[in-house]
């Protein structure tokens, strides 16, 4: 560990050496965080002794931040360095330290935390900032020993500058890889960042609507009729093309399970060697066998945004397909299986299936004097079921289900129009039609079908049901604006061996498309 946290020290500092001069280069948006009383011509005025002030003031910071390791001599040799060497330019330095700080400490902030909307956040957090700078500022005064006894209890106690909300609300705007990384560099920092409320936190921060800074990604799943099943992603853009990233492969057949997308994770495999994979991390793991002689079995993946756990949902079947056992594994917490009370109501899982704020949905066919097609509702958090009967008529025909205005709806695509399904009261069984014309699609051939809505802007994702030629494409379509704008995806058939592609194009299928995927922190 001590490798490396020397050499991340060094990029970190340069990170905030660089958060802190460019601060100063655009003054009109500096001057929207810096108040009136903080005068332009001081920005200017202090230029130099900023720069030149910048360094020992991060290594301070750095100092106080991080715990150092337990070879204090080797630590403020390599973080403090010719800064503590020489105690009078320390002793000189505190009036403009004080100075300054303040200052600096607001521009650092302002670009760590601008993506914030909220303004009396920003102002909150400020303010807890200037509250750090007085307290720093206080040593101005004190004689030279003292300074070095606080410094040692400061060094002990490295939680004492900072306080823990406001590393918080700078975490949760940083990358997932940088918080890897920040692992190594501190244990509270570790310690925080693996907390199961800073996870939530994290995953409540990316996935809200406001968030316009954090990138999304459309994971995609195209399957060859009768042998593999093939997992690509690529970040939701704007630009008419994008590229693929591939991820996965597995054999598809009626024994493997194929769960939807939550943030980044893929469930799949079989129900001996059933794993789960994260996109993010580009890499899986394998999950506990399942307790069950039956080899033919259901897993859902679902999120429990109160807890911030995520549970997979087991149910293995019998005659007619009827769920027998029922059993829940909460990742990151258990390492085996757990059986739960058999569901009230006899039923046949199916899919599709997805899981909206902490409701996991999936399709099923249940008995009422003959066969019917429904929708199951499991509570992730309360681990109980409730049956939805399905819309009469077509929309017994649902292939799809997604997020529409907040609320699950069920999809079809067919005759030239686009059905929804939106779910308005599920005790009642109560559901609301909503149809849309299918949009004029130029430069692509094949039949187009809608897979996913995206809530936050409005559009429907199209893609070909069957993939005949490359590149592969999606289409964005607005229906209240009538806009419609294609993405190319390039790379995929460079990344798929050429055994499963060639000849074989025409038996390629688009499967599924799950919108707005975002980091986790799951297994960190």
């Amino acid at each position: 560990m001590e490798r490396e946290r020397a050499q991340l020290t060094p990029e970190i500092i340069g990170r905030f050496l660089y958060y802190i001069i460019r601060s100063s280069l655009n003054r009109h948006e500096s001057s929207g965080i810096i108040s009136n009383r903080d005068a332009p011509g001081f920005l200017s005025s202090m230029e130099i002794e900023r720069v030149k002030l910048a360094k020992d003031i991060i290594r301070r910071f750095i100092h106080h931040i991080i715990r150092p390791s337990s070879n204090r001599n080797e630590s403020r040799g390599e973080i403090i360095s010719n800064s503590d060497a020489s105690s009078g330019l320390l002793s000189a330095m505190e009036g403009e330290r004080a100075k300054l700080a303040k200052d600096i400490l607001r521009g650092f902030l302002h670009h760590i935390i601008r993506s914030s909307s909220n303004r009396n956040e920003i102002r909150r957090i400020i303010s807890n900032g200037e509250a750090i700078v007085r307290r720093l500022g206080t040593t101005s005064s004190s004689s030279s020993s003292l300074r070095v006894t606080k410094r040692k209890k400061m060094i002990s106690d490295g939680s004492d500058l900072l306080p823990i909300d406001l590393v918080i609300e700078i975490f949760i705007r940083l990358p997932v890889k940088t918080l890897a990384r920040f692992l190594c560099l501190s244990k509270i920092w570790k310690s925080t960042i693996r907390s199961r409320y800073f996870k939530k936190l994290y995953i409540a921060e990316s996935s809200s609507s406001s968030n316009r800074h954090r990138p999304r990604s459309l994971i995609f799943s195209l399957r060859r009729d009768g042998h593999e099943c093939f997992y690509f992603s690529s970040l939701q853009t704007k630009n008419p093309s994008g590229e693929a990233t591939y991820h996965l492969s597995h054999p598809t057949n009626k024994f493997t399970i194929n769960s939807s997308s939550i943030h980044g994770f893929i469930c799949y495999g079989t129900a001996s060697k059933a794993r789960l994979y994260n996109t993010i991390k580009r890499r899986s793991i394998a999950l506990p066998m399942v307790d069950s002689k039956k080899k033919l079995l259901h897993q859902f993946l679902g999120y429990d945004p109160i807890d911030g756990v995520y549970k997979l949902l087991c149910m293995t079947t019998g005659k007619k397909a009827v769920a027998k056992e029922i059993q829940v594994l909460t990742l990151g917490k258990e390492t085996s299986w757990r059986k739960i009370e058999t569901c009230a109501f006899v039923h046949s899982p199916h899919f599709p299936q997805i899981c909206i704020d902490g409701v996991l949905y999936y399709g099923a066919y249940y008995w009422e004097g003959r066969k019917e097609r429904g929708v199951v509702s499991f509570d992730v958090r309360s681990e109980s079921f409730h049956l939805v009967k399905a819309p009469k008529g077509i929309g017994m025909k649902f292939t799809k289900m997604t997020r529409f205005n907040g609320k699950l709806a069920l999809m079809y695509t067919g005759h030239r129009r686009i059905e929804l399904w939106v779910l308005v009261d599920a005790a009642k069984h109560e559901w609301c039609n909503e149809s849309f014309p299918m949009p004029r699609i130029t430069g692509c051939r094949g039949s187009f079908e809608a897979f996913c809505a995206i809530d936050e802007t409005g559009e429907f994702v199209l893609a070909p049901r069957e993939f005949t030629e490359t590149p592969f494409c999606v289409v964005y379509y607005h229906p209240m604006r009538g806009s419609v704008r294609k993405v190319d995806f390039q790379g995929i058939t460079e990344q798929v061996p050429p055994p499963s592609w060639g000849l074989c194009t025409r038996n390629w299928r688009t499967m599924s498309i799950f919108p707005n995927q975002v980091e986790n922190l799951l297994f960190l």
